[in-house]
């Protein structure tokens, strides 16, 4: 097979799931946060219709933020699952066929 994926340990599995799971909690918040209290902050003084933005806007900016941050995170997380290489999946019926 010439495939560019690889195959995991169990503890390797473990390891990137933590990663994972790490993520889908570190990266909404700290997204959130940067957004809520630098990203648009910085943008209300430099553009004039972000002048008027409420509290609550400011939340749901930083709200709609985090959740792209959580929707990349399981991106990444299916495309890495995707490129391994295993005895029960994708990869071992590819090497059936050749």
């Amino acid at each position: 097979m010439s495939g560019g994926g690889q195959s995991l340990t169990p503890a390797q599995t473990i390891r990137k799931l933590l990663r994972y799971t790490l993520a889908m909690f570190a990266a909404p918040w700290v997204t959130y946060r940067a957004v809520h209290d630098v990203v648009v902050p910085r943008l209300g003084g430099s553009i004039a219709s972000f002048d008027a933005l409420s509290e609550s806007n400011n939340a749901i900016i930083s709200g709609v933020a985090a959740v792209v941050a959580v929707n990349l995170v399981v991106a990444a997380y299916v495309a890495s699952a995707l490129a391994e290489e295993n005895a029960f999946g994708r990869a071992a019926s590819e090497e059936k066929r050749d």
